[in-house]
C-alpha cells in the first residue's frame, strides 16, 4: 500500500512539473500573437472610428477632401486632402490620417466604403509595414506605368499627368511609386485588407451579397454591364 502511495505522490509530481514548464512556456510563446491581434484591433477600431464623422460626403468636401479620378469598379471613388501626411518609406502611419477616404454609390447614395493609406516608395524599396500583423494587402501603383499608358491613349491627359508626377514626385526624391492598402468599412469577402471589393457592384445593383463571394472575374463582368461599366474598368486597369 505504501508502495503505491509512493509512486501516486511521483506521478503528481511529474504532472505537476509538466503543467508548470507548459505554462512557463505558454507565458513566452502565446502573448505575442495575442497582443498582435489586440493591437491590430486597436488600430482597425481607431480609424474606423476616426472616419465616421466623413460617413456623409458633404461633410468630407466641406472639410477639404476633393475626388481624383472617377469611381473605379470594385474600389469605389477615392479622395485626397491637400494636407494629408506625404508618407514615405519608413514612416510610421498615422491611423486617424489615412491618404484617401473611397466613397462608393449603394442604392443611389454615396457612401463610405473604405479608406486608403498610400506611401510613396523607390523602385526595390520593401512595402511598407502597416497594420500590426501580417494581414495586411498592399498594392503598388507604379506612375511611370500610368503616365506612359495615359501618353499613348490620351495624349492630353498623359501630358498633364507627366507634369504633375515630375513637379510632385520626381523632383522630391524619386520616389514614383505608391504603395497602397485598404480597409475597408463595410463587409468584403476578399478581406478588410484586399484592394478590390467584389460586393460593391452586387450591392449597387441589389443582388444578394452572398453572391459576390465568387472570383473577381465575375465581379468584373457585372461591374461591364453598368453604364460607362467598360470604359471605367479599362480606367482603373491603368492603375
Amino acid at each position: 500500500m505504501y508502495s503505491y502511495l509512493v509512486t501516486a505522490i511521483v506521478m503528481l509530481s511529474r504532472v505537476s512539473g509538466a503543467l508548470r514548464f507548459v505554462f512557463a512556456v505558454g507565458i513566452f510563446v502565446l502573448p505575442p500573437a495575442f497582443l498582435t491581434a489586440q493591437t491590430l484591433g486597436a488600430e482597425v477600431q481607431t480609424a474606423h472610428e476616426n472616419a465616421l464623422r466623413y460617413t456623409d460626403l458633404r461633410t468630407a468636401k466641406r472639410a477639404g477632401w476633393r475626388p481624383f479620378g472617377g469611381e473605379a469598379p470594385l474600389m469605389g471613388r477615392h479622395y485626397e486632402h491637400p494636407d494629408n501626411p506625404d508618407y514615405t518609406t519608413g514612416d510610421k502611419l498615422d491611423w486617424t490620417k489615412p491618404s484617401n477616404l473611397a466613397y462608393s454609390t449603394i442604392n443611389g447614395r454615396e457612401q463610405l466604403v473604405a479608406l486608403a493609406w498610400v506611401v510613396r516608395i523607390s523602385p526595390g524599396d520593401p512595402m511598407p509595414s502597416g497594420f500590426s500583423g501580417r494581414r495586411d494587402i498592399w498594392h503598388v501603383h507604379d506612375t511611370n506605368k500610368i503616365v506612359n499608358a495615359l501618353q499613348e491613349t490620351r495624349p492630353v491627359i498623359g501630358s498633364l499627368a507627366k507634369w504633375w508626377q515630375r513637379s510632385e514626385l520626381q523632383h522630391k526624391d524619386g520616389r514614383t511609386q505608391l504603395a497602397m492598402v485598404h480597409l475597408w468599412l463595410i463587409p468584403n469577402p476578399k478581406g478588410r485588407f484586399a484592394s478590390h471589393n467584389p460586393a460593391l457592384t452586387y450591392r449597387d445593383h441589389g443582388l444578394p451579397l452572398d453572391w459576390a463571394d465568387t472570383d473577381m472575374e465575375a465581379a468584373r463582368g457585372l461591374a461591364m454591364a453598368e453604364p460607362k461599366g467598360c470604359d471605367d474598368l479599362l480606367d482603373a486597369e491603368m492603375w
